[in-house]
C-alpha cells in the first residue's frame, strides 16, 4: 500500500505519482516534440467516461431537449 504524502503548497494528501489527466497530457507536449503514444490515450480517458454517459442517458437528455422546446 502506498503512503500517502502532503506537500508544502498542497495540503490534502495525495498518493505518490498521481496526476491529473490535463497534466498528463502536459507532461507529453513538449516545445518541438509531442508523444501521440501517450497524448492519445490519455485524452480517450479523460473523454470517455463523459462518452459513456451520453450514450447511456441518450434518450433522456434528448427527451428533456424536446420538453423544453415545445410551446405549451
Amino acid at each position: 500500500m502506498e503512503r500517502l504524502r502532503e506537500s508544502a503548497d498542497h495540503p490534502r494528501a495525495e498518493l505518490p505519482g498521481s496526476t491529473t489527466v490535463t497534466t498528463g497530457v502536459y507532461a507529453a507536449v513538449g516545445q518541438f516534440s509531442t508523444d501521440y503514444t501517450q497524448v492519445f490515450p490519455t485524452l480517450l480517458l479523460a473523454v470517455l467516461p463523459a462518452m459513456v454517459f451520453f450514450i447511456v442517458m441518450q434518450r433522456h437528455i434528448i427527451g428533456g431537449l424536446v420538453a423544453g422546446a415545445t410551446k405549451g
